[in-house]
């Protein structure tokens, strides 16, 4: 996890190396509401983790800057719609 600040989106992946290295934004509501209450409840979480894994790694495996750019997009509008969701 890392502080990214509320309206940064609520999960960032990157490469290092080949290793995909998925960082959560611990300000954003969707990490404080899901992760952190029911961190727990294994089976809830670890759903979370692949979830979040999975779309990161296709986001990186995206072929062209367009289409890389447009995914990052993708998953900026979901997590401020999460974030809305959350917080009215």
């Amino acid at each position: 996890t890392q502080s990214l600040g509320m309206t940064a989106p609520f999960f960032e992946g990157m490469l290092e190396g080949r290793k995909v290295v998925v960082t959560y934004n611990s300000d954003h509501p969707f990490f404080e509401r899901f992760i952190l209450e029911n961190q727990d409840n294994r089976s809830l979480t670890t759903g979370i983790d692949y979830l979040v894994y999975s779309i990161a790694t296709a986001e990186l495996l995206a072929a062209g800057e367009d289409t890389y750019r447009f995914i990052q997009r993708m998953r900026e509008d979901v997590s401020f719609n999460l974030r809305q969701l959350l917080t009215t």
